[in-house]
């Protein structure tokens, strides 16, 4: 587990993430990979136990066999795609003029 982040709220995500892994059927991690992976996690998430679980949340969502930062992440590590903030912006303006 990674000493960093010690809420109940992250055990319990990081704990759906090894479950979620063993149902797929994926290989146990050694403990290089469970390092490695645990590192990395820390990394993307910039050390922030919520972005931390917002990942495991968002990998787990997409199927990934992997921990990924979600698409629409502003961090600076993962640029948007164009059409995507197009498509938000247009559903933003909807939704206001819908509700306004």
């Amino acid at each position: 587990m990674l000493d960093l982040f010690t809420s109940e709220k992250f055990q319990k995500a990081w704990e759906e993430w090894l479950q979620y892994r063993k149902e797929r059927k994926l290989p146990k991690y050694t403990p290089t990979g469970l390092k490695k992976t645990q590192t990395m996690l820390l990394k993307l998430s910039n050390g922030n136990e919520d972005t931390a679980i917002k990942i495991i949340d968002y990998s787990i969502s997409q199927n990934y066999q992997g921990l990924f930062l979600p698409k629409n992440s502003n961090n600076g590590t993962t640029i948007s795609n164009g059409h995507e903030q197009l498509a938000s912006s247009i559903l933003s303006e909807l939704q206001q003029n819908f509700n306004g």
